[in-house]
């Protein structure tokens, strides 16, 4: 080979090293600033169902429960309490069951994405959200369900304790609010203003 071929496949090969470094730098550099602006839609996916609304806001949990008596004595409704003891219903179902829209865990703890063009009744404390988002990211530290037929907690309920470890999980029967995890019954009050209070503040 010509000196003169060899130089030239030196200035290719030194261009095509130096555009691929140069290329990799510039990826490095905007992984790193992305990492310093976290963007939760990038790092969790919201869960949806089609059966989102209603959703159906108390002042409190005390406050809830006491509709949630008159407005669904034959349906199973499944819902969340928020960090500022706010109680949300996220899902009405039938008698038997009931599916709504899990939380997701971001950065140690958990959140309700919550859609923007429903725009809650009240304030909610940590509430985090981006520009361009079209939902709000409530944090929630118990999310509870009702059953309106006799049962013990089901498979699907110890299931959902599992998958969702780090969250407290409550169920509202018989004039019981009972808690459990992923292994069953841990505790259970009569219903009650005492009860619900110390329930929700804990």
């Amino acid at each position: 080979m010509k000196k003169s071929s060899q130089y030239r496949l030196l200035i290719l090969l030194t261009i095509i090293i130096t555009g691929t470094y140069t290329n990799i730098l510039i990826t490095r550099h905007l992984w790193r600033s992305q990492e310093k602006e976290p963007n939760i839609e990038h790092r969790v996916q919201p869960t949806k169902t089609d059966e989102i609304s209603p959703f159906k806001e108390y002042p409190s949990f005390c406050e809830g429960l006491k509709e949630m008596k008159v407005q669904y004595p034959l349906s199973e409704i499944q819902g969340f309490i928020s960090d500022d003891n706010r109680m949300i219903v996220t899902a009405v179902g039938s008698i038997y069951k009931v599916i709504g829209p899990k939380p997701i865990f971001y950065e140690g703890k958990y959140y309700l994405a919550w859609n923007k063009l429903v725009k809650p009744l009240y304030p909610y404390t940590g509430v985090i959200q981006y520009k361009g988002s079209e939902y709000l990211f409530i944090p929630v530290k118990a999310m509870f369900h009702s059953h309106v037929v006799e049962g013990a907690l089901s498979e699907m309920d110890l299931k959902t304790a599992r998958n969702l470890s780090k969250l407290r999980h409550l169920l509202i029967k018989n004039e019981r609010i009972m808690d459990f995890n992923e292994y069953g019954l841990k505790s259970a009050w009569s219903h009650s203003e005492d009860a619900c209070q110390f329930i929700a503040l804990r």
